[in-house]
């Protein structure tokens, strides 16, 4: 007998990969999580909750120096502290976390579009900017195209399921948006 991976939080499962048992704590919103064995994504229902919705910070940064992905992500934290969305204290941490994440693979999604993402303890909400780099910049792109689309999401590290669900959704619609962008020459 398979044990389904869809059940409520806050009861035990068995993960269908490692086969241990698992019991993630409710969350809000409800939702998929990473079996803490192994890592196989299960899937939590729960009470549905109206969707939550996000505003994102938008900036233009048209400083011809910004030329990397570390660059790039630096700007945009250092725009959403000037904007006081971010503690000045947590700058480092954030960073850190976000080339952490780079570290597994550039989070450059093709057609001038990234996505710099993390979760880290040290926010309480979800924070978002999405930049525009006229000019582009090297985000070591599979289609080896500057990027000049940058959003970048920081979530809390509690909230895995509204993360994966979140960068899916921005993903979605700014791929969209990429492949109406024109070449960076």
């Amino acid at each position: 007998m398979v044990t389904p991976t869809r059940t409520p939080e806050g009861q035990p499962i068995l993960c269908p990969v490692c086969g241990k048992p698992v019991v993630i704590e409710p969350s809000q919103p409800a939702g998929d999580a990473p079996c803490p064995h192994c890592g196989c994504l299960l899937w939590f229902t729960g009470t549905p909750e109206p969707p939550r919705i996000y505003a994102f910070q938008e900036f233009l940064i048209s400083d011809r120096s910004v030329r990397t992905k570390e660059q790039a992500i630096a700007a945009i934290l250092d725009r959403l502290v000037e904007a006081g969305s971010l503690e000045a204290a947590r700058w480092q941490g954030v960073f850190a976390a976000i080339l952490k994440r780079e570290e597994l693979g550039s989070t450059a999604i093709g057609g001038g579009v990234a996505i710099p993402h993390a979760k880290y303890s040290g926010v309480g909400s979800t924070l978002g900017a999405i930049a525009n780099f006229p000019s582009g910049i090297d985000f070591d792109s599979l289609d080896g195209r500057p990027v000049r689309l940058v959003c970048l999401l920081v979530s809390p590290q509690d909230q895995p399921g509204e993360h994966l669900r979140l960068l899916e959704t921005v993903s979605r619609k700014l791929t969209d948006q990429g492949s109406r962008l024109r070449p960076v020459t």
